[in-house]
């Protein structure tokens, strides 16, 4: 019984700091919104960054300063909400998981695009070989 009790206690110390904050709300934090708006970007720099295009899609800002630029915020305050968020998993799941289903968005408009573009393609060819024929 004595163990049982000890357990008890173990398990709500345990739930009572799970409560606790770790790391403190900066006071100037990005918003929920705005951090995935800033992830978002992030994450298309990076990819057009990819296909060896750099400072000429960014008005000639290397990609960090033209995200710091847009969203008025610097390295400092993008690092503090990143931890910030980071430490609440929860909040933290929901921003990545909205930054990625605009991602996904985007990616099906692109491929129904490249589809088109490619039926369209295929369709133009297809009257070219008819008119050879005759």
């Amino acid at each position: 019984m004595t163990a049982n009790k000890i357990l008890a206690a173990f398990f709500m110390v345990f739930a009572l700091s799970c409560n606790r904050s770790v790391v403190e709300k900066p006071d100037d934090i990005i918003t929920e919104k705005q951090m995935v708006d800033v992830l978002y970007d992030i994450a298309i720099v990076r990819a057009n960054m990819g296909t060896g295009k750099s400072k000429e899609n960014y008005k000639g800002l290397s990609p960090e300063e033209y995200i710091y630029k847009k969203y008025q915020i610097d390295s400092t305050r993008l690092s503090n909400s990143i931890i910030y968020y980071t430490s609440k998993p929860e909040k933290n799941v929901e921003i990545y998981t909205k930054v990625e289903e605009r991602l996904q968005a985007v990616k099906e408009t692109l491929e129904k695009e490249k589809d088109s573009i490619q039926e369209s393609l295929k369709t133009k060819k297809d009257s070219l070989k008819l008119i050879k024929k005759r």
